[in-house]
């Protein structure tokens, strides 16, 4: 598929729409399959559920995501997730993962309904009008500063980190897909930024294990960590995967919440009704009390939460690079290509009802919508969406 000239005569509209028309229009003109070629690199796309098993059934040695992914490592770390070798990272992704047990889990939500109980007291005490995206933003941070990072970041350091964080965040530029290390004033930020948190998680680290006294929050556990050979991970590790579980849960949950309100609200007063009945008789069983086991029987509020990551995933692209030649419809995937499967495109094709509606209901046992493989993949699918997973739960 030809696409630089066209692109850079504007017919793509990329500044304002991004990749994703050229990937309607690549699946609409050549099918689930096609290829297009920006200067020496080719890119092959995987459109619909079909496609996309080609790409989620391969395992890490077959499509690789550390060729992809190389603008993470100035961020998390050297030798963090995808800079690690495989059986590295997958030791670092089980800790994450342990991290998200049923019993860390219903701790959270405690922590959470605190946070979220003293955020809205205050905002309602302003009576000021208020930016909602930013307000879910400030309000993830402060969850997933008391759950993830220690009760000594949330309230002695939160302000210093969440500075740091923000200039890091900034840093991360579309440049920096393609040259991670750029000589450009956001990167020199970027970097600074992550000197200081470094800086600042050792100081909180050395000063738990100085105390000897045991935190119950994902900080603790990287702490008391070890690998298979019985090493601990070292303080550097322990900063890098705090900070690549925060990336993958932070930024994911803030803008799942940011959409879902403004869709819930929008289906109106009888819909608002079905989710408040839900969550009184819910809550009645528990006397009042939201904890784990009250979130867990709220099915149309998860319902709500899987409809908005239809909707609006945060992931627009998932990428690989071909290690193994992939075989897909006759046609072969050469090593050396990077291939695109896309959850934004995957959950608006004619696999869904009405696929443009927010239609939480799609996903009741009723109609269950997503039965089909790979056309639900807001985090991707097996082997391949572990990170955002587990941060995500």
């Amino acid at each position: 598929m030809s696409v630089l000239i066209p692109a850079l005569k504007g017919d793509f509209k990329l500044k304002e729409c991004g990749p994703l028309e050229l990937i309607r229009r690549g699946f609409k003109q050549h099918g689930d399959i096609f290829r297009i070629k920006i200067l020496h690199q080719s890119f092959t796309f995987l459109v619909g559920s079909d496609a996309s098993t080609v790409f989620f059934k391969a395992n890490d040695r077959e499509l690789s995501q550390k060729e992809v992914y190389g603008f993470t490592v100035p961020v998390f770390g050297k030798g963090i997730v995808y800079d690690a070798p495989l059986k590295i990272m997958n030791q670092q992704l089980k800790f994450v993962k342990h991290g998200v047990t049923q019993d860390m889990l219903q701790s959270y939500v405690a922590k959470v309904v605190d946070e979220a109980e003293m955020y809205l007291h205050n905002l309602a005490k302003s009576g000021e009008v208020f930016d909602w995206v930013h307000a879910m933003s400030e309000l993830t941070m402060f969850t997933a500063s008391r759950c993830l990072l220690g009760q000594e970041v949330r309230h002695d350091l939160h302000e210093e980190f969440a500075d740091y964080y923000e200039q890091l965040n900034h840093g991360m530029v579309h440049l920096g897909v393609f040259w991670p290390y750029a000589p450009i004033p956001a990167h020199k930020t970027r970097d600074k930024a992550r000197e200081n948190i470094a800086k600042l998680f050792r100081r909180v680290i050395q000063a738990r294990r100085a105390s000897g006294v045991k935190h119950n929050d994902m900080l603790q556990l990287f702490m008391d960590s070890k690998y298979l050979d019985g090493t601990q991970a070292s303080d550097d590790e322990i900063v890098g995967l705090l900070l690549a579980t925060l990336f993958a849960g932070q930024h994911t949950s803030n803008i799942t919440s940011s959409w879902a309100c403004p869709f819930i609200y929008n289906k109106g007063k009888e819909f608002l009704g079905r989710l408040e009945a839900e969550q009184e008789k819910v809550l009645t069983g528990t006397n009042g009390e939201l904890n784990f086991s009250a979130l867990s029987q709220m099915d149309l509020l998860y319902w709500c939460m899987k409809e908005t990551l239809r909707m609006c995933p945060p992931l627009i692209l998932l990428m690989r690079y071909v290690q193994v030649p992939r075989v897909y419809k006759g046609y072969t995937i050469p090593k050396g290509e990077v291939v695109i499967t896309s959850p934004a495109v995957n959950h608006r094709l004619d696999t869904w009802t009405n696929p443009d509606v927010f239609d939480p209901d799609r996903f009741s046992p009723e109609r269950h919508e997503d039965k089909v493989p790979y056309s639900w993949i807001p985090f991707g699918s097996g082997r391949h969406c572990k990170l955002f997973v587990v941060c995500n739960v």
